[in-house]
């Protein structure tokens, strides 16, 4: 039956304030692995939310046993210490070097931009060699992505053995690369490490990526404790590496191949100095943990660590979206002074506060932040309107000095 036209409802989204999820513990695992037995096909990504996932396509225990790699390993490692994290898995043929896989990996983030993190595993690399190739990948795999918009927060490399090396005091200096993307881990399970003669050389790859996942964007890999622990753990004092049932890191080694216990405070210092990522213990906390977050960058950078880097991408993400829907939008001026109208810079001030320094705040990203625009501007096709954006990142404590005395009163 028609009906003259009277009131008209239309219906409007968005007056609720829900936001889209800003999911960070997206990564990608590159593995140098064969395939003949399982149902992958090298260069082909399968998307993972549980390690079951990963056994339906064949990827077990048996497969890493039978092919003697650890792709099963490092799998079955994110979703332990991440549960809700998301892997895509990229399988590469081996004997493949890391350089060569870059078409294959940029292509895969790609085509699953929702990607923020990536870790390598099962290429034939060294020490030597990885420290060799930090700086080209940052050039060619982080920065060619970011010319298209997609921002990379890490990138885990295995650090190999230490072949060719025969002190520990001559390991590269990864504090002296320019490479602010890019992390080198060479702590390993000692456990795992020696199933297999082909796992001695290996590095905790998936370990790390579920360390980084189950953490705040803000938050060391390194930290003893976490702020949003996993269900099953939430009664944990403390949330470390360690899984005694599980034989998961009750000691702990380098996949140069020293065993932790051998070496000396100073040695380990020099690790840290160095911007090496290995596994240790502190005490007074039991477990295993990451000894931190460095990245192969200079340490006096704001860009030393990987949190860091974390925090500054999770702020262009946010602020690009929020200022997506002003694109090629009309600028209002002051008639007096030609310059942009106080409300119009006033309304996007609020629009990228509210959107990323508000909303990391409430998620305990940072501890607080302030957004200005000059009003003097006069954007063109060529002049971009410029706005400056100030982030106050959280600290991290790395140790406590505590000075403790003996006294009669107070």
């Amino acid at each position: 039956m028609g009906n003259l036209q009277g009131v008209q409802i239309n219906k409007i989204d968005g007056g609720l304030g829900r936001e889209n999820a800003t999911n960070d513990s997206v990564v990608l695992l590159v593995g140098a692995v064969p395939t003949s037995t399982a149902q992958i096909t090298h260069g082909k990504v399968v998307k993972l939310i549980q390690t079951k996932d990963a056994e339906d396509l064949g990827i077990n225990e048996s497969f890493d046993a039978n092919n003697k790699v650890l792709a099963h390993y490092h799998i079955s490692e994110v979703f332990r210490l991440a549960p809700n994290a998301t892997v895509y898995f990229l399988p590469i043929a081996p004997n493949t070097q890391i350089a060569n896989a870059t078409a294959q990996v940029i292509s895969t983030i790609k085509a699953n931009s929702e990607i923020k993190g990536v870790g390598y595993f099962g290429f034939a690399n060294t020490l030597t060699s990885v420290a060799g190739l930090v700086d080209n990948l940052q050039i060619t795999l982080v920065n060619e992505l970011k010319k298209d918009g997609i921002l990379i927060d890490f990138v885990l490399l295995e650090g190999g053995k230490a072949t060719g090396i025969d002190n520990l005091n001559d390991y590269p200096n990864l504090r002296e690369k320019n490479a602010e993307n890019i992390s080198v881990i060479i702590g390993q399970d000692a456990h795992i490490a020696g199933l297999a003669t082909e796992y001695a050389g290996y590095a905790a790859i998936g370990s790390a990526l579920g360390m980084l996942c189950v953490r705040q964007v803000s938050e060391n890999i390194g930290s003893t404790n976490i702020l949003n622990k996993p269900d099953e753990k939430k009664g944990r004092a403390l949330y470390s590496l360690t899984e005694p049932g599980l034989k998961r890191f009750v000691t702990a080694s380098l996949s140069t191949g020293q065993k932790l216990s051998d070496l000396t405070n100073e040695q380990i210092k020099s690790l840290i100095d160095k911007g090496y990522i290995f596994v240790g213990s502190y005490v007074g906390a039991s477990g295993m943990y990451f000894s931190g977050s460095a990245t192969c960058f200079p340490k006096n950078s704001d860009y030393a660590y990987i949190e860091n880097n974390r925090v500054w991408n999770k702020a262009a993400r946010l602020i690009r979206e929020a200022l997506a829907p002003y694109l090629k939008g009309k600028v209002k001026k002051d008639p007096s002074t030609g310059y942009i109208k106080s409300t119009t810079i006033a309304h996007w001030e609020r629009v990228c506060m509210k959107a990323s320094i508000e909303r990391m705040e409430a998620e305990n990203d940072i501890s607080g932040g302030d957004i200005y625009i000059s009003p003097k501007q006069a954007p063109t096709e060529d002049t971009p309107l410029k706005i400056a954006v100030k982030v106050v990142a959280d600290d991290i404590v790395h140790s406590f000095g505590v000075d403790l005395s003996l006294t009669n009163r107070l």
